[in-house]
């Protein structure tokens, strides 16, 4: 995972120890971003690192007045890979609301259940993950949703500025729906529960439906705002 306060310093240091700033760092997170192997060579050590499937998180924020320049990728896609939240701004008033201690504690044996999944091939040199089937009812919904987004880009109209994010958008569904699907298995672990059968259910791809449904919006204020 990489977290940075602001995204435009990320990228504005993309290349910068490269002669000439013709680096390859952007065609690296390009394919990172589809789990492509990557190979990392440098000097200190003998042979090249090779990453068969990388997994990276990239969260970050980014000042309104800057995001154009964010949005300077060349057409290659890149502001397309990631995932913008954009509320509204809202007037904060004091509160002395706080999380609940019982609620902090579940939260956390939630994401330690998750950290503690095991690969389907253990080995070190090359690991993959276990795949977690949909149930009949839930890929109903996937199938409905996922044509649903390809009907919006075939309407008459629809912005040209959003179909590279709408073509990434069918598979950030599907992950919605695998984390919801993974993070109700972990509850229900810790609940107890013994002989839970991992797989996606209706209620978990409907819960993805909305999220869907939510990041959309944001997605629209930010390409055509």
């Amino acid at each position: 995972m990489i977290i940075k306060d602001e995204l435009s310093g990320w990228l504005g240091a993309m290349n910068q120890y490269k002669q000439g700033g013709k680096g390859a760092d952007r065609q690296f997170w390009l394919s990172v971003h589809t789990n492509q192997p990557v190979s990392v060579d440098r000097k200190s050590t003998d042979e090249p690192v090779i990453v068969a499937r990388p997994f990276v998180s990239i969260v970050g924020g980014i000042q309104p007045e800057v995001l154009p320049d964010f949005g300077k990728d060349r057409g290659d896609g890149l502001i397309d890979r990631f995932i913008p939240v954009y509320p509204k701004p809202r007037v904060g008033r004091w509160t002395d609301d706080e999380v609940r201690d019982h609620v902090a504690e579940e939260y956390k044996h939630t994401i330690s259940s998750l950290y503690r999944l095991c690969h389907a091939n253990a080995d070190e040199e090359d690991p993959f993950p276990s795949k977690v089937p949909m149930t009949s009812e839930a890929k109903a919904v996937f199938v409905a949703e996922y044509n649903r987004l390809h009907h919006e880009l075939e309407t008459p109209g629809f912005p040209q500025r959003l179909r590279p994010a709408w073509g990434k958008l069918e598979a950030y569904f599907a992950r919605f729906a695998l984390i919801l699907a993974m993070t109700r298995i972990a509850e229900l672990g810790n609940q107890g529960q013994v002989g839970i059968v991992e797989r996606i259910t209706r209620e978990d791809m409907a819960g993805a439906v909305e999220l869907l449904t939510y990041f959309k919006n944001h997605v629209r204020r930010v390409y055509t705002g």
